[in-house]
């Protein structure tokens, strides 16, 4: 990982999630971390992948303005529905996007998504944010 600090993530995460709580973000980056560490090797290569192209992405620019460059994204998406097609550069910067969005949902997702889902019931959440296989791992343990 190349120089992604703390304060970055935590500004990354809240420009896609600004409800929820700033003190709380290590919690969900762990959790991603983790689920990503259960999945697999690749998965978790995946997951520090993702993390230096973030990293290299922010030295050029604000959270803020890579948030803008998705929304153009999808912007761009809804009025042009007959083109399916997204390059290789656009769909990594919408995986960014929800990369945050992941991470704030396993922190706080009452205030990310829904008052249904709280951080502590894991049944719910879980299945939202979690790898099929992560759920096959999961049921093999309960038996």
């Amino acid at each position: 990982m190349k120089e992604l600090t703390h304060t970055l993530l935590t500004q990354f995460v809240r420009t896609f999630a600004p409800k929820i709580d700033h003190r709380g973000i290590c919690n969900g980056f762990t959790s991603m971390w983790l689920q990503a560490a259960l999945t697999s090797k690749k998965d978790l290569a995946f997951f520090y992948q993702r993390l230096d192209e973030l990293s290299l992405e922010l030295k050029q620019k604000t959270p803020a303005d890579l948030k803008a460059e998705i929304d153009s994204i999808y912007n761009d998406r809804a009025q042009n529905a007959n083109n399916t097609i997204l390059s290789d550069e656009n769909v990594k910067k919408i995986e960014k996007r929800a990369f945050a969005e992941a991470v704030a949902i396993q922190q706080e997702p009452n205030k990310a998504i829904n008052s249904e889902f709280f951080q502590h019931n894991k049944e719910k959440l879980y299945p939202l944010t979690a790898s099929k296989k992560m759920e096959e791992q999961s049921k093999n343990l309960e038996e």
